[in-house]
């Protein structure tokens, strides 16, 4: 079986000893010379400060940057230590190719290398004139404002240059197509042009980028009152009404009568997408929009029209977020409801007409509609037959009454057919009870009696056209009866009728007796209830960004909704911006700064837009929480579990080696598990087949057993459902990916048993227990309730570059709300787009009640109230606490933000959290410190106690990390107070880092292992209640600090100054380059870049990469900056001719496990691609510690297709940095590069070490020997690259050696 993965640390272990992953980053470029990128960096000659005594100059900048004599280096080739045999290190060096910079060339910067692509593209065409809300937020810098005749003027300067630059694009090219063009956002024109076309327009001055669009994803009745928001309402009277709420998604069922509509279902499927029927839009709920995207994209161009109607048919992502945001409770008080029956058993299937619109099409007989919800006020009902105008069989006129439900029954033959108009009761019946009534609708049938069979009589003597008044009876199934009345004459039996607790149920006779059609039907009446929005005052807007029929949204249309969020009607002027966005979508591992969407979020703020945004659905993974909810202004929203959730436990019963209990998650939309179930598991078609279940199983030939699926391709609801069918009693889907267990969406199907999600590596316990038979069971009274905990799904922070807590509040998802095209439908919907609008609804009744204060202070008083107390991961006997960047401030409770009278957040950049961010502590000391402002909005001066916990005792206990903060703080009536929070880490105490990339790159605890966090805590001392906190963050990596000084000959003094025992590596160095500019906030171009690449060889014995003796080659790259995180942006390309024919065989490169674009895994490999076939292969981990310039790429020479008899065999090799984020372009290269396995001509001898690797403490010295091989077969190496663990300061993650 094909190797896939070999653990670094077996790695470490065999070869190289112990070694730890490492970083480099030199951030202070030296000058580049005249060929732009070949440079040699600056040395410290031998007569320099690196002369100094060893200790005297501990408090100096590190040397990175040494230089020794090629001669001496030459001569100490005899002196590399016996008895092990010499490791083949590869060394950098310069490249031999020039690139000159000429005017020509830097107009080339402008644009992404992603557009060397041909054919047309969608492009954004950033501007040099400042936005309207640039101008603003740069005027909030300097404590002004700008007027709204100002932000006009502002709006005619940039659209004055906007017509420039398109004049521009139409004389260059007229079949370019302008999509849009935003001045408040940003200053940007929307493009489709060609590459040739946007090359002359970046020459034009007026334009600073051109870059590609990058789309996103779009990641209630027992939530709304749980976090407070029904509190809010009933005793406080918020609602949200006034507050103007944008939901940009994938639009909103306007038809629906939770959002305004009438409940028709009619109306949705005649809905005409690309126009607004007459009468239709706007609701009284939905008052406003647009479609930026069209009905088909991205199957086909993006067609913007004015409706906004959420038109897709897998549920409307977007209609159940407005649901959540500011639904109306179904049935509404103030508004009427409308039922029809068609009972007339001659008459054809039939349209009914309100008003003369069609609100129900196709009636058959014996059809009972959904409720259609309607105004108060008379209107004209008519029925005429399917598809025709005439005959009208009945036209009648009917009053309808606020809060009044009504069902209009078609009675009679068609000669004589009438309406029946019943006013329905569906108040709850009693405690155990359920409401019956009976409707005689039969036109030749006498009078009748309904009773239980062979028992008493429940409804008597009741004659065609009448009604039998409600009747309670206790809940139970009953075998019921029709007979003629007063006799014991059964002209209809009833069997098995199932009348279930607090149900209002009608029953009806339809048909004929004289021909034998005489039957009953029975309706649900009281089913369509519906939880009330957490803000139903609010006024929404359809803002359709996302498709209807995929999970993308469109870059291009959000950068325009976000421009419709600011100034809707387009006039430059801001002043009727909107209040608030919800945006339940994004990409994972978030890049706020490069981002443009982020950027216009933070645009927005300026203008005193909240943007609530979901930290998505990736799991508990370090760094994957995603943008624009990663952006500094926004509000990041995770996900937790609703009140009422429950872990059921899955007993493993055999065989005995994996016996005990599994935590699975049960699928809401799935039967429920009533009673025990027993029985053997098998996987998929137990015969190696359908392991994903998304293909249908034979009827019959799943009976009996409890089914395995892996998650991937098809719904999750498809696949219970295929197992159903087949027979199967339980159906369980097992993740394939790092990550909990969750709530999956409904994708269709009839998921009829009961389905479980469990964890990968349950699944792959499960599986390893299958040879000797697996057998399981379910008991519903066993497991974990899971209120105050966190969802396995909700993505975690902190934020990728800036190290930023995120998210900042947590909310329950999975309620259950409106499905577009429902008319009436609802269903669960989960993941945080179902909990970030339960904040963006606490945000607008915040609004309503405070509307003077600023997004900050609305964002400071959810955040400083919220529940602490929630749990990470369910577990037997009780679970550890959510880590902050999993939280943030806690789980919503705006009752307690409505009432505080006070609020916090740090005074420099307006955040409700205390990020201490990710720092390198190579000191016994260092010291951080933040200012918080405090606001009092009551009457009365208050001295506030201020203190600080921990958020886990062991981190208290370890004692590196101690805050300090003043006794008390005091903060005067309906004004501002503030206090320093002071921070000192001490470096010698910190854990040893354990933080990677690669094997602990999807690990949550690994990341709560590192990091110190807790809370802030500010209590009124007069009144205890008044009480509210801060989360506080800190990353700390204990680190080394490596300087360099040249000795005599090929020797050179590495210094370690740190606290860390420093592990100090070297390679070959092959190759150097100048820091390239990277481009400005929002342009989407973060040009990963070089700085060093190295490489090393190591023999390894037969059995270790094959049955062959073979060898491990190490590709070692230093950046100019550091990678948060190995998956994004950057991934590392290593071009390889191994036959040296000029054309490239195979390609080494980092990339996430599960090798697609939407970094699932969160494990970091290094990938080779046979560039012949296509095939792929993984071997180890890359080595990336989290935080760091370093990166190396390990393979075998298998992967290659060499061994050890290859040794010294040419290989021409090519370097890429690539942007896998934003554009998939090349940034930087590195090229005819020539190395070969134990080819190295420099290596590096540590005196208290071993060949390339030692390890130096504290204040301590090592003495490195480069030592020349006289190999020649390195086209290009200089020297020596040495990589620094576990840490180091900025600008000394690496040193380079050169050999002169």
């Amino acid at each position: 079986m094909r190797k896939v993965v070999l653990n670094l640390l077996l790695i470490s272990a065999m070869v190289l000893g112990a070694v730890a992953p490492a970083f480099a980053q030199d951030q202070n470029p030296d000058s580049p010379d005249v060929n732009y990128r070949l440079f040699l960096p600056s040395v410290i000659s031998s007569s320099g400060n690196s002369q100094a005594s060893d200790e005297a100059n501990d408090e100096a900048p590190p040397v990175t940057v040494v230089e020794v004599d090629a001669a001496s280096a030459s001569q100490v080739t005899a002196g590399a230590p016996a008895g092990r045999a010499l490791p083949a290190w590869m060394v950098a060096a310069k490249l031999d190719a020039s690139v000159q910079l000429d005017t020509a060339e830097f107009n080339k910067l402008k644009l992404s290398p992603e557009l060397a692509s041909g054919g047309a593209q969608n492009v954004i065409v950033r501007l040099s004139q400042p936005s309207v809300g640039e101008a603003i937020a740069a005027a909030e810098v300097r404590g002004a404002a700008v007027s709204a005749t100002e932000q006009v003027a502002v709006a005619a300067a940039v659209e004055q240059q906007q017509a420039t630059v398109l004049a521009d694009l139409s004389q260059i090219d007229p079949s370019a197509t302008v999509l849009a063009t935003t001045q408040v956002a940003l200053n940007a024109v929307l493009v489709n042009a060609t590459l040739d076309t946007l090359r002359a327009l970046a020459d034009n001055p007026a334009v600073v980028a051109v870059r590609p669009v990058k789309n996103y994803e779009k990641d209630l009745r027992e939530t709304v009152p749980y976090i407070g928001a029904a509190t809010v309402r009933e005793a406080f009277g918020f609602d949200g009404t006034g507050v103007k709420v944008a939901v940009l998604d994938s639009g909103i069922d306007y038809t629906h009568a939770k959002l305004g509509g009438s409940g028709s279902v009619y109306a949705f499927e005649s809905n005409d997408p690309t126009i607004i029927e007459p009468g239709t839009f706007p609701t009284a709920k939905v008052v406003g929009g647009y479609d930026f995207t069209g009905s088909v994209w991205p199957n086909g161009p993006e067609m913007p029209d004015p409706d906004p109607i959420d038109d897709g048919p897998d549920g409307g992502h977007g209609t159940h977020v407005a649901d959540i945001i500011g639904g109306l409770p179904m049935p509404d008080p103030g508004r009427a409801r409308v039922r029809v029956v068609h009972a007339s058993p001659d008459a054809p299937a039939v349209d009914v007409l309100v008003n003369d619109g069609i609100v129900l099409a196709d009636v058959p007989f014996k059809a009972i509609s959904n409720y259609l919800s309607l105004p108060p006020g008379a209107y004209n009902v008519k029925v005429v037959p399917t598809g025709a105008t005439t005959p009208v069989v009945i036209d009648a006129d009917l009053t309808v009454d606020a809060g009044v439900d009504y069902t209009v029954i078609a009675k009679g033959l068609l000669a004589d057919i009438a309406p029946l108009v019943l006013v329905d009761d569906n108040s709850d019946p009693a405690a155990g009870n359920a409401h019956v009534r009976f409707v005689h609708l039969s036109p030749d049938a006498p009078a009748v009696d309904v009773a239980v069979a062979g028992g008493p009589v429940i409804f008597s003597n009741i004659a065609y056209g009448e009604v039998g008044a409600y009747t309670p009876v206790p809940a139970g199934v009953y075998n019921l009866e029709v007979r003629l009345a007063g006799t014991t004459t059964v002209v209809l039996p009833l069997p098995g009728i199932k009348l279930s607790n607090g149900v209002v149920y009608t029953a009806y006779a339809f048909g004929l007796v004289g021909d034998g059609s005489l039957s009953a039907g029975l309706s649900v009446d009281n089913s369509e209830l519906g939880g009330i929005g957490v803000a139903p005052g609010v006024d929404l807007y359809a803002v359709k960004v996302c498709s209807s029929v995929s999970t993308s949204c469109s870059g291009v249309a959000l950068i325009q909704g976000m421009e419709y969020v600011v100034d809707p009607n387009n006039d430059g002027d801001t002043s009727d911006h909107l209040d608030i966005v919800n945006m339940s979508l994004g990409s994972t591992y978030g890049q706020s700064f490069d981002d443009d969407l982020s950027q216009a979020v933070e645009n927005a703020a300026a203008i005193g837009v909240l943007t609530v945004a979901s930290a998505g659905n990736s799991a508990d993974k370090p760094y994957v929480t995603g943008s624009p909810a990663a952006t500094l202004s926004a509000l990041s929203v995770a996900q937790t579990e609703v009140p009422s959730a429950f872990l059921p436990l899955m007993q493993v019963l055999t065989p005995p080696a994996i016996a005990g209990q599994i935590q699975t998650f049960f699928q809401p939309w799935s039967a429920p598990l009533t009673a025990p179930i027993s029985g053997p598991l098998q996987y998929g078609d137990g015969a190696g087949g359908n392991l994903l279940g998304c293909n249908p199983f034979p009827a019959g030939s799943l009976a009996g057993k409890i089914v395995l699926v892996d998650r991937g391709s098809c719904g999750f609801s498809i696949k219970i459902s295929n197992i159903a069918a087949g027979g199967g009693l339980v159906g369980i889907i097992g993740l394939v990916a790092p990550g909990e267990p969750f709530s999956g969406g409904f994708g269709g199907g009839d998921p009829s048993i009961p389905g479980y999600m469990i964890s990968q590596v349950d699944s792959n316990r499960l599986k390893s227990g299958l040879a000797a038979g697996v057998t399981v069971r379910f008991d519903p009274a066993v497991g974990i309730p899971l209120v105050r905990h966190m969802a396995g799904s909700s993505s975690r922070g902190p934020t990728m570059s800036d190290n930023l807590i995120k998210p900042e509040i947590g909310a329950p998802g999975a309620s259950f709300s409106a499905v577009a095209g429902s008319g009436v439908g609802q269903e669960a919907f989960g993941g945080t787009s179902g909990a970030a609008p339960m904040v963006t609804g606490s945000a607008a009744l915040l609004k309503q009640a405070h509307p003077g204060r600023t997004i900050m202070e609305l964002k400071a008083a959810l955040v400083n109230t919220a529940e602490t107390n929630i749990i990470n991961k369910a577990a037997i006997g009780g679970g550890e606490l959510a880590a902050i960047t999993r939280i943030g401030g806690g789980e919503v409770r705006v009752d307690e933000a409505l009432v505080t009278p006070l609020v916090a957040y740090e005074a420099e950049s307006g955040a409700p959290t205390l990020s201490f961010t990710f720092h390198e502590v190579s000191q016994s000391k260092l010291r951080l410190s933040k200012w918080v402002a405090v606001r009092n909005y009551s009457d009365a001066e208050m001295k506030l106690r201020v203190s600080s916990a921990f958020r886990f005792a062991d981190d208290e206990a370890n004692g590196a990390v101690k805050i300090r903060v003043p006794n008390s703080v005091q903060v005067p009536a309906n004004d501002w107070g503030y206090f320093e929070v002071k921070m000192e880490i001490d470096g010698a105490m910190l854990y040893e880092w354990a933080l990677n990339s690669g094997a602990l790159g999807a690990s949550g605890d690994a990341l709560t292992g590192m990091e110190y966090d807790g809370y802030i805590y500010l209590t009124d001392i007069s009144d205890g209640a008044n009480r509210i906190h801060l989360p506080w963050q800190v990353l700390p990596r204990k680190a080394a600090n490596i300087t360099l000084r040249t000795m005599k000959g090929a020797d050179v003094q590495v210094r370690n100054r740190g606290v860390a025992t420093a592990t100090v590596e070297s390679y070959s160095l092959l190759a150097g380059n100048y820091n390239l500019p990277e481009g400005g906030a929002g342009e989407q171009n973060p040009r990963p870049d070089f700085h060093y690449l190295g490489y090393a060889t190591y023999p390894v014995p037969a059995g270790f990469c094959s049955e062959d003796p073979s060898f491990l080659m190490a590709f070692a790259v230093n950046t100019w900056e550091r990678q948060t995180h190995a998956n994004a942006p950057l991934s590392i390309e290593i071009n390889m001719d191994v036959n040296n024919d000029g054309i490239y065989d195979y390609q080494a490169f980092t990339f996430d496990a599960s090798l697609t674009g939407s970094l699932s895994d969160g494990r970091n490999l290094s990938w080779v691609a046979d560039l012949k076939t296509g095939l792929a292969d993984a071997f180890f981990f890359t080595d990336h510690n989290t935080n760091s310039g370093n990166t190396v790429l390990l393979l075998c020479g298998e992967q290659i297709g060499m061994n050890a008899e290859d040794f010294l065999k040419p290989i021409n090799i090519q370097a890429v940095a690539r942007d896998i984020y934003f554009t998939g372009a090349a940034t930087d290269m590195f090229d005819a590069i020539t190395i070969a396995p134990l080819g190295e001509r420099y290596l590096g001898v540590f005196q208290n070490g071993d060949v390339g690797l030692t390890e130096i403490g504290f204040k301590q010295n090592d003495v490195l020997t480069v030592v020349d091989t006289g190999s020649r077969t390195n086209n290009t190496e200089f020297g020596l690259l040495l990589r620094y663990l576990p840490g180091a300061p900025d600008g000394a993650e690496a040193g380079v050696v050169i050999v002169r």
